[in-house]
């Protein structure tokens, strides 16, 4: 999971920082 930005490969989940 990438840190501080947006849920690329899961769409359906919100941005999490």
């Amino acid at each position: 999971m990438k840190s501080g930005g947006y849920a690329t490969s899961q769409p359906r989940s919100t941005a999490y920082y």
